[in-house]
């Protein structure tokens, strides 16, 4: 899916997340905290609920699980 779970992150890439069940509240606030961590790298976070079938099938497949829920 993105280039870092590919293993051909480069110097012009972007760390692509997916996440579930953040409230729509906090989702851009959290963004902007992971930008701050990862600057000068952008971040791009996505909502699972916003993936498309086909798209969550391909996570599913190709993508990293960082953290599963407790």
């Amino acid at each position: 899916m993105g280039s870092l779970a590919r293993g051909d992150f480069g110097p012009l890439s972007d760390i692509d997340l997916v996440v579930e069940g953040v409230a729509a509240g906090d989702f851009f606030a959290a963004g902007a905290a992971l930008d701050r961590l990862a600057d000068p790298v952008p971040v791009d976070l996505i909502p699972w609920e916003a993936l498309t079938t086909e798209a969550r099938r391909l996570l599913l497949r190709e993508g990293v699980v960082l953290h599963e829920p407790a």
